[in-house]
């Protein structure tokens, strides 16, 4: 899973989801195996209320045969923390950053500049 800035990949993600009018164009993504039947992204970015969907496609806007997920999510400057549901459950990916939050909840996190 990576978090990158990659217009290849927004330009076939649509709409974005904004979030702020100054803001970053982040891609989230999820790789898999095997099909999924839902993957979500979550986070602190907005109280963790909605979960953003990630589809399945490649840089050119074709279905993979190798699953991977992605969600392009608007972000103003700052540090986020966020978790993927995959499948109903809420999981991290341990190749990012991750922290503890106040309650002791492990999540991943972002860190956005523009």
């Amino acid at each position: 899973m990576s978090i990158q800035t990659k217009s290849t990949v927004r330009r076939h993600i649509s709409p974005f989801i904004r979030l702020d009018r100054v803001a970053k164009p982040t891609v989230f993504s999820w790789p898999s195996t095997s099909p999924l039947s839902e993957v979500y992204i979550v986070g602190d970015w907005d109280g963790w209320k909605r979960r953003f969907p990630l589809v399945r496609l490649t840089e050119t806007g074709e279905v993979l045969s190798q699953y991977h997920y992605y969600c392009v999510l608007n972000l103003p400057n700052g540090k986020y923390n966020f978790k993927f549901i995959v499948d109903e459950k809420w999981t991290v990916k341990d190749s990012l950053p991750m922290e503890r939050d106040s309650v002791g909840n492990i999540n991943n996190v972002a860190f956005v500049s523009l």
